[in-house]
């Protein structure tokens, strides 16, 4: 363990409690304090597009955690999902898109401004931590072993290697339901709800993935794992990205740049667009229905 993450989503004490937290700027406080007292880094994650929510006070927020010396910060835009308060009855209060975009750009160049260097869509830091590690997330060696084990219900494991055959990469899903989760580890057996076996195409989308969320595909690397050029594999995707400015495409690498990396969940899906729709197709077939559309 080269650090803790804190879910703290808004220093700001009043649009905190909307989602039932009862976490107070003391206790975030008190967890950096001890953090630091443990020779441990320590990452913010705060989350833009909440209920309320305005560029200001999302600004506040940041510069918060700027003056009390934090030097990783995960800011990603609020999902709602599923039948949580957010979805049923505050989904009125949540910001347009176009208003998460200016708060991406406004957050974005805010942390620049200061010093801090956004390594991954989601993630920036700021040189200097004494205890400070290199980020491993988002920054794939395409060849190698890229094990991922989730500890907790409703988290998943990846295990899958490039040099192994296809059908070799899986991924699991622990319960989503915590009560069975416990049973099952609490009887000794894997709290596991569903496995699924990857194709080579699956492995590849998401090892793109991966290093989208790193920003950048270097085109070598991928040629090398793969035997196929990401660039001319989804050339249609790249081409529409560039002309956009969300995207730079040079003989070495793909790089979102500008409002890219605020786009990522759409790009990987445009990239498993085809993947997404042979799945649909054979799922329809599997139950004797024709597809629609």
């Amino acid at each position: 363990m080269n650090r803790i993450s804190m879910g703290v989503q808004q220093i700001n004490e009043r649009l905190n409690s909307l989602s039932g937290r009862k976490q107070t700027t003391k206790h975030v406080v008190q967890t950096l304090e001890w953090a630091r007292e443990l020779g441990l880094a320590a990452n913010v994650d705060l989350i833009f597009g909440w209920p309320q929510q305005t560029v200001s006070a999302m600004l506040a927020d940041l510069e918060t955690l700027v003056s009390w010396g934090v030097h990783d910060i995960t800011h990603y835009e609020l999902n709602v999902a599923g039948p949580t308060d957010f979805a049923l009855n505050r989904f009125h209060e949540l910001p347009s898109t176009l208003s998460n975009l200016e708060m991406y750009r406004a957050s974005r160049d805010f942390l620049t401004d200061r010093g801090y260097e956004q390594i991954t869509a989601y993630n920036f830091r700021k040189a200097g931590d004494p205890v400070g590690r290199a980020y491993e997330e988002g920054v794939t060696r395409w060849c190698d072993n890229m094990d991922t084990v989730g500890l907790g219900y409703a988290a998943i494991s990846f295990f899958g290697d490039s040099l192994l055959p296809e059908g070799r990469s899986w991924s699991y899903v622990n319960h989503l339901d915590l009560r069975r989760y416990k049973q099952d580890v609490n009887e000794g057996r894997p709290p596991v709800a569903k496995g699924f076996r990857h194709t080579d195409q699956d492995w590849r989308l998401a090892m793109l993935f991966r290093n989208l969320f790193g920003l950048q595909v270097e085109r070598a690397a991928y040629r090398e794992a793969f035997d196929t050029d990401v660039r001319d594999e989804f050339a249609t995707v790249w081409d529409a990205l560039a002309e956009r400015g969300l995207a730079e495409v040079t003989p070495d690498r793909i790089k979102l740049v500008g409002d890219g990396p605020f786009y990522t969940p759409m790009i990987q899906a445009l990239l498993a667009e085809h993947r997404y729709r042979a799945l649909r197709e054979r799922e329809t077939a599997g139950n004797g229905k024709s597809l629609v559309g």
